[in-house]
């Protein structure tokens, strides 16, 4: 079985559950209620999601272990795509992070639920700021060093 394959298995495997447990709520709900989530969802999603890109994190590479790496061209064009990714969800992330905060200090939105929320953007944010110092680290390892002298 390719790698692409086993991390696409992988990412369905861990959405499916996901999945199944939205739907209990939502199919359980009565016709015309506002919210069918309990107030404990989001923090359950958001704790869900950031367990299962950390799991898949882990386990993605061994997957790839021995694969033979892609023409140097091709691998600077997908590392070039994942730091835009990257820093885009990070600046995204604290973004909302930033306006969180404002609307706590201005009293809009109440501390109980502002700092589990604030704690959630952080994990993100610091997740993909790993990532991206990863890939700092891959491309500084894969240049070629220079011969040395004799």
């Amino acid at each position: 079985m390719f790698p692409k394959t086993k991390v696409t298995i992988l990412f369905m495997g861990m959405a499916f559950p996901y999945l199944i447990f939205v739907l209990f709520f939502a199919l359980r709900a009565t016709p015309g209620s506002a919210n069918p989530f309990p107030s404990w969802f989001p923090w359950v999603a958001l704790a869900y999601m950031l367990g299962s890109i950390s799991l898949a994190s882990v386990l993605a590479p061994r997957f790839f272990r021995n694969v033979p790496p892609p023409p140097e061209a091709v691998a600077r064009q997908y590392l070039k795509i994942a730091k835009g990714q990257t820093m885009a969800l990070i600046l995204l992330w604290a973004g909302l992070f930033i306006y969180g905060a404002y609307k706590t200090l201005r009293g809009d939105l109440p501390v109980e639920r502002a700092l589990p929320a604030g704690g959630f953007l952080l994990a993100f944010i610091g997740f993909f700021a790993w990532s991206l110092r990863r890939r700092k680290a891959a491309i500084s390892q894969a240049k070629p060093s220079a011969p040395p002298d004799r």
